[in-house]
């Protein structure tokens, strides 16, 4: 008597395959406590506001490295009813960038702007 263990060996793999991309998808994660927990992985949700509306610091920052480039638009950012921080469009002649910062106004990303 013959077995083929080949249709075994690719039904275990795409078993293992399978398992690993819905855990991944659903973003499971074990907690410190070591228990199952699913994770919700919202993106922040964008709200336009005027650059008026902006944190002295973000203005501040723009003025000092961005070489008072012009603000062409700012969005507070929010996941659910939580305040995460701005995101404000800046440009300068031709060169235009996009500078995040946190709810306290401090950047999160810097940008050369030469």
């Amino acid at each position: 008597m013959k077995f083929n263990i080949l249709p075994f060996t690719f039904s275990l793999l795409f078993m293992t395959a399978l398992c690993a991309a819905t855990v991944t998808a659903f973003g499971f994660v074990l907690s410190e406590n070591d228990q199952m927990v699913f994770t919700e992985q919202n993106e922040d949700e964008k709200k336009e506001i005027s650059a008026k509306e902006l944190p002295k610091e973000v203005k501040m920052d723009i003025l000092d490295n961005y070489h008072a480039a012009e603000i062409t638009k700012a969005y507070k950012t929010m996941n659910g009813s939580k305040h995460t921080g701005y995101m404000v469009e800046i440009k300068k002649g031709p060169k235009e960038w996009t500078v995040t910062y946190d709810a306290k106004g401090n950047p999160e990303n810097k940008i050369n702007p030469n």
